[in-house]
């Protein structure tokens, strides 16, 4: 992705690089000192073109870039950070009609066709990449889950479930506390954080044909999205020996 973005951001430089000048300049490495292991990591991934700034997910940025009401003012950012003039095609569907949800609008999410014509859209490409890794999982859970897909609200989990269909989670849990209620469920898509660490541990098990990985993580996603969502596991003691099994 980094050599990708190079093309259009110069100053997207290697980690080596970038330690490298930091060193150099007294300034600088005073500076990198004071900053924590945290902020440090937040620094390098934005230098190396790993991770956008975040001001692409502030609220009133997304109220008044809304593409939707002034396409004109993207399409304006978007050229002068591009060096080239650009138009926008199409904004990709979101889980929210409101821009300043916690769905997060960035250069991803965005159709957009360039001087030469063009057409730049990273974010299908992306699904497209993952899709050998979304059929797989979905293989492995079978009818526990609707839909398996690379999530867009996720930005540091691995993980999350969401529910498609008229039965929400919160009904699901609700119901659950109803006598007679726990049949009623609601229709589960797993979202996975296609930069997460689980995530490509999981596509190195797809590419590699290692079908036993890619079960145990499968498997183990799912409970932790379940956890998160304050939904019961079905085997509780399966689910600690999975995860003790990629502890070894």
């Amino acid at each position: 992705m980094a050599n990708v973005l190079q093309q259009y951001f110069p100053m997207i430089r290697t980690r080596k690089e970038i330690l490298g000048e930091i060193s150099e300049n007294k300034r600088l490495r005073c500076i990198w000192q004071e900053w924590n292991e945290e902020q440090q990591k937040e620094f390098m991934k934005f230098c190396t073109g790993a991770k956008g700034i975040k001001i692409l997910y502030d609220s009133f940025f997304k109220e008044i870039m809304d593409p939707d009401s002034a396409p004109e003012r993207l399409e304006e950012l978007l050229s002068l950070i591009l060096g080239q003039k650009i138009r926008i095609l199409k904004i990709l569907p979101n889980d929210s009609s409101r821009i300043a949800d916690e769905n997060s609008l960035v250069i991803m999410d965005i159709v957009i066709e360039l001087e030469d014509h063009s057409i730049a859209n990273v974010a299908e490409e992306k699904a497209e990449a993952g899709k050998p890794v979304l059929e797989a999982v979905k293989n492995v859970l079978g009818g526990q889950v609707k839909e398996v897909r690379i999530s867009k609200i996720l930005k540091s989990g691995a993980c999350c479930l969401s529910a498609d269909g008229p039965v929400s989670l919160e009904m699901e849990r609700y119901m659950r506390k109803l006598e007679g209620g726990e049949h009623m469920k609601a229709q589960r898509v797993l979202e996975l954080n296609a930069d997460s660490a689980p995530y490509a541990a999981l596509k190195k098990a797809v590419d590699a044909g290692d079908q036993a990985t890619v079960e145990k993580y499968s498997k183990l996603l799912y409970g932790q999205a379940l956890l998160l969502a304050d939904l019961p596991l079905e085997d509780p003691a399966g689910y600690a020996e999975l995860v003790c099994s990629l502890m070894v």
